[in-house]
Order: C-alpha cells, then structure tokens, then sequence
C-alpha cells in the first residue's frame, strides 16, 4: 500500500484518531508510522500485529469474515508512554 494514494484512507482515518502526521507527498514519517513499525517489531516472522485502534478501525471497513483478531493485550513499546493494546490478525 502506498502512503500517497486513494488506497491509503483507511490510514487517513487512523491518522486523525491518533494523530502525528502520516506523509508528506509520498514520503511516509511520524509518530503515527514510528508507532506501526513499534508494533511491527513484536510480531514474529509471519505474524501480522496491529493496535485495538487500527483494528477496530479496519473492522469498520468491511473485513469481518476475512480477518479474526487475536487479542494480544496491553504491550509497551518503546517510546510510547502508556502500553498499547494490540492484536494479532489472523484470516477466518
């Protein structure tokens, strides 16, 4: 998914819930893309994690019946102040 295209609206909308700016033409930097890649990094190799937020918001947009949450709890991660419940998405 390119940050600079129609298809990124989804991250659009999580933008404006959790603030931080998410690109700058096509150029993808700030809190809300340093938080993704945080959350990336405590999936292991084949695994896709995302924040209760991030799902909740993916939910909304149509993909029960193709997705299923695990959830994962409350994890902190670095340079966020408070633990961020998160999620393990996996297909139904």
């Amino acid at each position: 998914m390119s940050c600079g295209d129609e298809q990124s609206s989804a991250l659009n909308l999580a933008h404006t819930v959790n603030g931080g700016r998410l690109s700058h033409g096509r150029d993808c930097r700030g809190r809300i893309v340093n938080r993704a890649a945080r959350v990336a990094a405590k999936a292991q190799a084949g695994q896709v994690w995302a924040s209760k937020v991030a799902w909740d918001l993916a939910h909304e947009k149509d993909v029960e019946g193709l997705l299923e949450p695990r959830p994962l709890g409350p994890v902190a991660l670095k340079g966020v102040a408070e633990p961020v419940e998160l999620v393990q998405c996996k297909l139904a």
